[in-house]
């Protein structure tokens, strides 16, 4: 028993040697608990990491064409091609008036047909007289047909070749009559198509918000939206790219062209690559995205195009971008966190033995995460990650 008590005090001693050696006094004598970091020298590539959200470079809104109610939807997520029916709204008085229409349009094309059978049965009636007529004139001149039989012959030809006209003249009428009923028909058809909305582009069904997005409620069947309101948005997502902002501190580091590892919340452990195509040319106030308003930080807009199509890359994912902003061969480098500003001094905290030691040092490029240091750091030293009281 007393052994067992030996031990569990030996064991208590060691871990308090172990607490009291990570203590160690600062330049004022003050205990300090505070982590360290080690300067090192090596090759350091300089990012700038900040979040975006994916977006399509293309896309479509569709809106609805009228205030009808929505007879069909087509759901959320679905990969449609040009020319897909999109919304169907409701048309009952439309597809009723199309089919009287049409029926219009086929008494029309019978009553056409039937004139022009008779226009055709009259012209061969015409031409049968026109031979006949035609064979007496040569019998009179032989001697062989009297005067009286040629004249009724004449006559009776001219009768029908009037008549004839009359037929054409019934055709043409016909013909209007048809074409007045296909005009109809179409305007009805127009006004039936009107109340279907197809895809203009291929692309990504995403449903629009009704009311404030942070409500969550989006459009959906049995739905009645008003003319003009938003229904769906259709992302081309073959060509995405994201939208960050960034820290007006490190924008005149960002070029177009450097390339970027993109990273998804929702796809962790995967690393996609694009790069700077466009930087913003004014300056906006952050906003914090959990409550919406405005945080005083500057920063600008860059957009990342996405090197290649993934299915995974969906419109409204969250994102992290790493911008590779500069490379440096055989540098001193440390944390950013491990450099401090002394009454207009830059200064860090190198641990000595049990106490910190201030230097005073000179800086070069930095990112949000590390440092390169012209002078003051050794590779190897330890260096305060907060500024000791």
């Amino acid at each position: 028993m007393i052994h067992k008590k030996l031990w569990f005090r030996v064991g208590l001693l060691a871990a308090a040697v172990a607490v009291v050696s990570w203590r160690f006094v600062a330049t004022n004598g003050r205990a300090l608990d505070i982590p360290t970091a080690e300067v090192v020298k090596g090759d350091f590539a300089m990012h700038i990491t900040e979040t975006g959200e994916l977006k399509a470079k293309r896309s479509a809104i569709i809106t609805s064409p009228n205030d009808k109610l929505i007879t069909y939807l087509v759901p959320e997520g679905t990969w449609v091609k040009k020319g897909d029916l999109l919304v169907q709204l409701e048309s009952a008085k439309y597809e009723i008036q199309v089919q009287e229409c049409q029926s219009l349009v086929a008494v029309a094309e019978a009553q056409l047909d039937k004139a022009k059978s008779e226009l055709q049965a009259q012209k061969y009636k015409e031409e049968n007289s026109k031979k006949a007529y035609e064979a007496l004139l040569e019998l009179q001149r032989k001697g062989f047909a009297m005067d009286s039989e040629v004249e009724e012959a004449r006559l009776g030809y001219l009768e029908l070749r009037s008549k004839t006209g009359s037929f054409e003249a019934a055709v043409n009428e016909k013909r209007s009559d048809m074409a007045r009923a296909e005009t109809v028909l179409k305007q009805t058809q127009r006004k039936l198509e009107g109340n279907a909305v197809f895809a203009p582009m291929a692309g990504l069904v995403v449903h629009s918000f009704v009311g404030r997005p942070e409500e969550g409620k989006k459009v959906e069947l049995g739905q009645t939206p008003y003319e003009g309101q938003p229904l769906m948005e259709l992302p081309d997502i073959t060509s995405m790219q994201v939208v960050a902002e960034v820290n007006e501190m490190d924008v005149e580091k960002v070029k177009v062209g450097q390339p970027v590892d993109i990273r998804l919340d929702a796809v962790p452990d995967v690393v996609f690559h694009g790069k700077v195509v466009r930087i913003g040319s004014l300056a906006q106030q952050k906003v914090n995205k959990a409550t919406g308003s405005r945080t005083g930080v500057k920063a600008f807009t860059v957009e990342v195009d996405v090197d290649n199509a993934d299915e995974r890359l969906r419109p409204g994912l969250s994102a992290s971008v790493s911008i590779l902003v500069g490379e440096f061969s055989e540098v001193t480098y440390a944390p950013v966190h491990a450099i401090f500003n002394d009454h207009g001094t830059t200064v860090a905290y190198v641990k000595r033995g049990h106490k910190a030691q201030r230097v005073v040092v000179e800086c070069g490029s930095s990112n949000n995460q590390f440092v390169v240091i012209r002078s003051g750091l050794q590779p190897g030293e330890r260096v305060l990650l907060a500024q000791p009281i």
